[in-house]
């Protein structure tokens, strides 16, 4: 009988251990696959706010079949988007700790999707202006013109995913593009890539309080024309 009692236990400790490994490696799985989708599906979107910059343009000088068109490619962007939806909540929904958990591993996907070109662009000038820089004379001036040169190329490719950004939002708001012309809407969403994309670039590591920042003047901009 005690044999039979310390067998059972025995066998219940072990079912209850290999629960619990199963439960870490599945954790560690979704883990992954959170991060993973959230990066595809940022870099997807990296690509709907570039669309949506240049259709913005194309409206401006008034080439509607090619602004069209762009829409198109827009909406098949989307839709391919939304198959790495990570279901993770905004900071504000976080309810339990498995909102926390995935609100945390869908922000590490989503910066590295957001800020691989930025930083790949001003990481290439600083790796080749820094050591020029360091010469003196006319080499160390081009290197400092080079580092300057990855700043500004990083702001412009933040600014323009603002101002696509800003786009989509007074395109998803039907009063807001009744009430402005075409010319209106492009100036308006590079208005607010500017700032938006002027503080992604000085403040790249912060990337979440700017966004939020950005994320509530955008939405006040487009209450503010409807």
């Amino acid at each position: 009988m005690a044999t039979s009692y310390l067998r059972d236990a025995l066998d219940d400790a072990y079912e209850a251990q290999r629960q619990r490994d199963q439960q870490l490696q599945q954790s560690s799985v979704d883990g992954n696959t959170i991060i993973g989708n959230a990066y595809r599906g940022t870099r997807i979107g990296t690509e709907v706010n570039a669309a949506l910059a240049d259709e913005a343009s194309l409206r401006e000088s008034g080439r509607t079949a090619e602004a069209d068109a762009k829409a198109q490619q827009i909406d098949r962007l989307r839709q391919e988007q939304a198959k790495y939806d990570t279901g993770a909540p905004e900071f504000t929904g976080i309810r339990s700790l498995g909102d926390a958990y995935k609100w945390t591993m869908s922000s590490i996907g989503q910066a590295a999707g957001s800020m691989q070109d930025p930083l790949a662009v001003a990481g290439a000038a600083r790796a080749i202006g820094t050591p020029l820089s360091r010469a003196g004379g006319v080499a160390g001036g081009i290197g400092k013109a080079i580092q300057w040169g990855g700043n500004l190329g990083a702001f412009g490719l933040n600014q323009r995913q603002m101002a696509g950004e800003m786009y989509g939002r007074l395109k998803d708001d039907p009063q807001a593009m009744q009430n402005l012309s075409a010319r209106d809407a492009y100036l308006l969403s590079n208005a607010v890539g500017v700032g938006g994309g002027a503080l992604d670039t000085l403040l790249p590591m912060g990337w979440r309080s700017p966004s939020r920042a950005v994320r509530c003047a955008k939405d006040w901009v487009v209450w503010l024309v409807t």
